[in-house]
């Protein structure tokens, strides 16, 4: 038995095919057409670099009356934040490690508001410090000095040990030297005196044996650490150490430079 082939039929169901997919098709993309143009609406668009190479992973927010649009930029650093409505907004862009940055932004028109950000490496405020020892100390200082706090400058952002750093820059008055290794620039009645931290301890009138160390990167003194500036008081010192024999609470200064000299000695 012959079977003819129904032709009418099998291009009947071809065209049936080709016309839904069409269908398909201009729906679809007058859904996509609707969402991408949102008429009377903005996006802002950019990009996120640090140190001339891209960062992912950067939250990108928007903020106006109270509302909040966020997005978070890709590998290559971009970001898009779409429907957005004129008005003022603050943009504010953020990633742990890095300083965050908060720019104004006056939207007037539908359109794209194209914005670009460099970020910071991020200020460490606290710096953890490490006692290594009175003998430690001693060894590693390039100044022991009697000093008097004349001023404090104010907290400032510091590149220390290739570090960002929050650190308080104050003047001091020496008035006596045990040892300064120190450029002989630095060989002066007065110093500059780099104290990290955003919260200083240091307060002008206040006198101190000090053990500094020299930054040559930023030519400022710098304690070893807190626990080797010991304060004095009426012309006596303050001493809570129990690393070094011969050294007491309430010594005078003479005494105690007298027994730093020593001890500086004893370490040649």
């Amino acid at each position: 038995m012959r079977i003819t082939p129904l032709p009418n039929a099998i291009t009947y169901l071809g065209l049936m095919t080709r016309f839904l997919f069409a269908v398909a098709t201009i729906v679809l993309v007058g859904i996509v057409s609707v969402f991408a143009q949102e008429p009377g609406r903005a996006e802002i668009s950019g990009r996120v670099v640090s140190d001339n190479a891209s960062l992912p992973g950067v939250q990108v927010t928007a903020i106006a009356a109270g509302k909040e649009r966020s997005a978070v930029t890709n590998a290559n650093g971009r970001f898009t934040i779409p429907g957005l409505s004129p008005g003022n907004y603050q943009i504010r862009v953020e990633l742990p490690g890095f300083q965050t940055i908060t720019r104004a932004v006056a939207i007037t028109a539908p359109g794209v508001v194209s914005l670009d950000f460099v970020l910071e490496v991020g200020c460490l405020s606290e710096v953890l410090e490490v006692d290594l020892g009175w003998v430690w100390a001693l060894e590693h200082a390039d100044a022991v000095v009697f000093l008097r706090i004349s001023e404090t400058v104010g907290t400032q952002r510091w590149n220390v040990d290739q570090s960002c750093l929050i650190a308080t820059e104050h003047v001091a008055t020496v008035s006596d030297v045990l040892k300064l290794t120190a450029p002989a620039d630095a060989r002066l009645l007065t110093i500059r005196l780099l104290e990290l931290g955003a919260r200083p301890s240091y307060a002008a009138g206040d006198e101190y044996i000090a053990l500094l160390t020299w930054r040559p990167t930023i030519g400022r003194f710098q304690p070893i650490a807190r626990t080797f500036m010991f304060p004095v008081h009426d012309g006596r010192v303050a001493w809570t150490r129990g690393d070094a024999p011969g050294f007491t609470d309430g010594m005078s200064v003479e005494a105690f430079l007298a027994a730093l000299r020593a001890a500086a000695e004893a370490r040649r």
